[in-house]
C-alpha cells in the first residue's frame, strides 16, 4: 500500500469515527433534558428541598398538574428547622425562574417534615411520605395520597415507620409502592394501590 493509500484509509477512519461521535452526542442530547435553575422556596419559607417527582406524559388533565410539571418536596421549614418542612412546590419547564419564595405551591400538608418519598401515580395521584422530627426525636410518620387538585385524599400509617423514600411501579390501572422506613427497625414497606 502507498503512503496515500494509508493517509486516505486514516482519513476515512478519521470521518467515520467523528460522524459517530457527531450521531451519539446527538442521540445523548435527546437523552439530556432541559435544564430549569429557579427557587424551590415557597412564600412560606419552606427549605431544603428533599424529594423530586416529574408528572409523567400521560397524566389526567383537568387539575394543577400537566404532564412534564416537575414536583419538589421540602423537608425543613423556614427556620431552616430539620423535619419541620409542609411545602410540595410545582415548577413548570417554561423557562420562568422563579426567585426565592415564589415558588408555587403545589400542596400545603397538614403534617410536617416531607421527605424523599415522593412520587406520581399515572391515575392522577401524588404520593408523599413524612419524618416529622420535634426536638430532634423522630416522630410517626405518614403516606400522603393527594389528588391532582393539592387535596390530601388519606393519609396511611399502617405498616409504616417513617417513610423515608418510594418508587413505584406503574401499570396505570395499578401500582406497586416500595416505601423505605427509617424508624422502629423496620426495612421497607410493599403497598399495592
Amino acid at each position: 500500500m502507498s503512503d496515500l493509500t494509508h493517509i486516505a484509509a486514516a482519513s476515512l477512519l478519521v470521518a467515520t469515527v467523528a460522524l459517530v461521535s457527531m450521531a451519539a452526542s446527538a442521540e445523548a442530547q435527546r437523552f439530556i433534558p432541559d435544564i430549569i435553575i429557579s427557587s424551590t422556596m415557597p412564600s412560606n419559607g419552606d427549605l431544603n428541598p428533599y424529594g423530586v417527582a416529574f408528572v409523567p406524559p400521560n397524566f389526567p388533565s383537568g387539575g394543577l398538574l400537566v404532564p412534564g410539571d416537575i414536583l419538589v418536596s421540602n423537608f425543613n421549614n423556614s427556620n431552616n428547622m430539620q423535619g419541620t418542612g409542609t411545602t410540595i412546590i410545582k415548577l413548570t419547564p417554561n423557562g420562568i425562574i422563579s426567585p426565592a419564595g415564589t415558588a408555587t405551591t403545589f400542596f400545603t400538608s397538614p403534617v410536617i417534615g416531607l421527605t424523599t418519598a415522593l412520587g406520581v401515580l399515572q391515575g392522577g395521584f401524588v404520593l408523599v411520605g413524612n419524618v416529622a422530627t420535634s426536638n430532634g426525636v423522630i416522630q410517626t410518620g405518614s403516606l400522603q395520597i393527594i389528588d391532582r387538585n393539592g387535596n390530601q385524599v388519606i393519609s396511611l400509617t399502617n405498616q409504616l415507620n417513617d417513610p423515608w423514600d418510594l418508587t413505584i411501579d406503574d401499570e396505570l390501572d395499578h401500582a406497586t409502592v416500595f416505601v423505605s422506613n427509617v424508624n422502629n427497625g423496620a426495612k421497607k414497606t410493599k403497598m399495592a394501590m
